[in-house]
C-alpha cells in the first residue's frame, strides 16, 4: 500500500482530530490531556488497559476508572 494512501486513510480515521485535540488542550487540564493520551493509546494504537497498568505498576481497574471518570483518590 502506498504511504500517501495510508496517511490519507489515517487522517480520515480521526487520528488527526485526536492529535489536534491533544495539542490544543490548555495546560490547566492535565488530567483531561492525560485521559486523551490514554484513549489514543487504547483506541488508535490498540494497547490494552492491562498493558498500560503493568507499565505504570498500577491496577488495570485504576486505568479504566480514570478513563471513565470514576477514579477516586484513596490517599495511597
Amino acid at each position: 500500500m502506498d504511504i500517501s494512501l495510508k496517511y490519507q486513510q489515517a487522517m480520515n480515521g480521526g487520528i488527526l482530530f485526536l492529535l489536534l485535540m491533544l495539542d490544543n488542550i490548555v495546560n490547566e487540564e492535565p488530567d483531561f490531556k492525560f485521559k486523551a493520551f490514554l484513549e489514543v493509546l487504547i483506541e488508535v494504537h490498540k494497547i490494552s488497559a492491562n498493558t498500560i497498568a503493568k507499565f505504570a505498576k498500577i491496577k488495570e481497574q485504576d486505568v479504566l476508572d480514570f478513563i471513565n471518570d470514576t477514579y477516586v483518590n484513596s490517599g495511597t
